[in-house]
């Protein structure tokens, strides 16, 4: 995440993507 850090990005828009990428992950567990 330090390249998003260093382009300022809200961080806001990093725990949304955090949170989506955890739920994929999740998903993709589940199916596995």
């Amino acid at each position: 995440y330090y390249w998003l850090l260093s382009k300022k990005i809200n961080p806001m828009v990093l725990i949304v993507a955090t949170m989506v990428v955890g739920i994929v992950g999740a998903f993709f567990g589940v199916l596995a």
